[in-house]
């Protein structure tokens, strides 16, 4: 009977393997797999850096041929894994292999080249021009390997490069730096329109222009992509010098500090 099928089913199927099928492979690696706190005093500054991209928040204004458009900008960041640093950056409309190399342009003008960086599986991050074969090496079998044909901008840096397992987003400690940026920078912009529909606030409607009975604002009311640039360049900057990080290893001391 149905009955007999619902005991079954709630009694012997183990919670994760349940929780596998209902919810994916995210939700069950993030619940159930095992993990390993990491040590950050076992590193050293600028021993491995962190990569990734974040979508901005709020809105912005960029000048296209037939005039003004609001727009989510992206940054892609680049951070010290022991200090939490934000050590390069670039805002852009678009993420890509130029906005991750510009970023790595700022980190290397200011504080040298790291010996090895940490990155998702994106196309962009694996793209030939900046981390060559290092990909391939790692995810094809053994044997089929490429002849490269040029170096690449992470061979020139001299730099190693680790790709995070999918689904394993915990592992680069730059998420939990987003979601303080999401939380205490984004919100702070007139124009901020939430990380999903869900914390998307009322205001917002306004400029997306969905509020019934009311004016749409006014798109010049919007900061534009320069000015956008600007404004992330201080919060970075402010991060690294007084943001009192509480996280391991940190000891309530800023970035800069450590």
């Amino acid at each position: 009977s149905k009955y007999i099928v619902y005991r079954y089913i709630k009694t012997e199927i183990p919670e994760s393997v349940k929780a596998y099928f209902r919810m994916g492979k995210k939700y069950f690696h993030d619940k159930f797999e095992c993990y390993v706190n990491i040590d950050y005093t076992r590193y050293r500054s600028m021993q491995m850096v962190v990569y990734d991209h974040k979508t901005l928040d709020f809105a912005s204004r960029v000048l296209r041929v037939d005039g003004w458009h609001m727009v989510r900008l992206f940054v892609t960041v680049v951070i010290d894994k022991r200090s939490r640093k934000p050590l390069g950056w670039w805002v852009d409309e678009t993420p890509s292999t130029l906005t991750i190399i510009r970023a790595t342009r700022m980190m290397v003008e200011n504080y040298g080249c790291p010996e090895e960086a940490q990155m998702d599986n994106g196309q962009d991050f694996r793209s030939y021009w900046f981390t060559g074969n290092a990909w391939n090496e790692q995810h094809l079998k053994f044997g089929a390997k490429e002849a490269k044909a040029v170096s690449s901008v992470i061979d020139d840096l001299g730099t190693a490069v680790h790709f995070t397992e999918p689904y394993r987003g915990q592992s680069k400690n730059i998420e939990r730096f987003f979601g303080f940026m999401a939380s205490e920078f984004d919100k702070e912009f007139d124009s901020y329109l939430g990380s999903n529909t869900v914390t998307r606030p009322d205001e917002a409607k306004l400029y997306l222009g969905s509020f019934d009975g009311a004016t749409k604002r006014d798109i010049m009311e919007l900061p534009t992509i320069e000015e956008t640039r600007e404004l992330v360049g201080g919060f970075m900057r402010w991060y690294g010098a007084h943001h009192h990080h509480t996280g391991d290893g940190m000891n309530g001391r800023t970035p800069d500090e450590v």
